[in-house]
């Protein structure tokens, strides 16, 4: 259905598993470009579909010239979709009664395809916003307009990453770089497990989530992407830093910020 070159896979481990047709027994995260102007971000973790469901992400994707269009502008189509109607389709399959999925073979799941077809039915709805295909109708009144802008300025992001490991002096260089390029807050935490959390302007971290994932890993997934009021923030627009903790020391600074519960899975407790 999809060329290998439109699928990337965040774990090397994964793609190694996947083309030998081996069992897997994690989590798994992957990239899937759905068209040339939109990519999904999809994971799929331990326990799904029995007993957890898939998250998804759905953004523009910034390898097509085309649609670098107002920045407001695309966080409000990406909000629209992941914020507002995704979240209704997957609450509306969460809902469904075994038995009616039992009943009716064609009741929706959610699943890889149902999301990708899905995805593509809200893109005849709500087009992917160009130079000449303005999410908002060019016709809008000002005032709407002025609106609708204002919410996005004040709509921010944050992504968690958990990696195998981080050790190599290089690439940690490189997390502690790229965000300072992109003015995020937040920090990583080398060792084994690794941790990264960036928090800023939502374009600048799927840029960040982007470039990093593209560097050689042995194991690296993206755990979860919050969107938030400015109120929500928990760096307080500080600098990146790199910590230097133990695990209870890192427990208690993300306590201190009421975010443990992201990870909490992965730290064991």
């Amino acid at each position: 259905m999809y060329d290998p070159a439109d699928l990337h896979f965040h774990d090397v481990e994964v793609l190694n598993l996947v083309e030998n047709c081996i069992p897997i027994s994690d989590s798994v995260s992957l990239t899937i470009r759905i068209n040339e102007d939109v990519e999904l971000d999809i994971r799929l973790p331990l326990g799904y579909p029995e007993t957890e469901r898939l998250s998804a992400h759905c953004r523009i994707s910034t390898k097509n010239p085309a649609c670098m269009v107002d920045r407001n502008v695309i966080q409000q189509w990406e909000s629209t979709i992941n914020n507002d109607l995704f979240q209704q389709y997957l609450s509306k399959s969460a809902n469904k009664s075994e038995d009616d999925r039992d009943q009716n073979e064609d009741s929706e799941v959610p699943n890889i395809l149902g999301v990708i077809q899905w995805c593509n039915e809200q893109f005849e709805k709500q087009p992917v916003p160009k130079e000449q295909n303005a999410f908002f109708n060019s016709n809008t009144s000002g005032n709407k307009s002025q609106k609708n802008s204002h919410s996005t300025q004040d709509e921010l992001c944050r992504i968690w990453i958990f990696s195998h490991h981080i050790y190599n002096k290089t690439k940690r260089k490189f997390l502690v770089n790229k965000a300072e390029e992109l003015d995020l807050s937040g920090f990583s935490l080398p060792g084994k497990p690794g941790f990264v959390c960036v928090e800023g302007d939502p374009q600048n971290c799927d840029d960040y989530w982007s470039q990093v994932r593209q560097l050689c890993w042995q194991k690296i997934s993206l755990i979860e992407r919050q969107l938030f009021p400015p109120s929500q923030m928990i760096f307080e627009g500080k600098p990146f830093e790199e910590l230097h903790c133990d695990k209870s020391a890192f427990i208690k600074f993300l306590e201190e910020r009421n975010s443990s519960s992201v990870i909490k899975e992965y730290l064991g407790i």
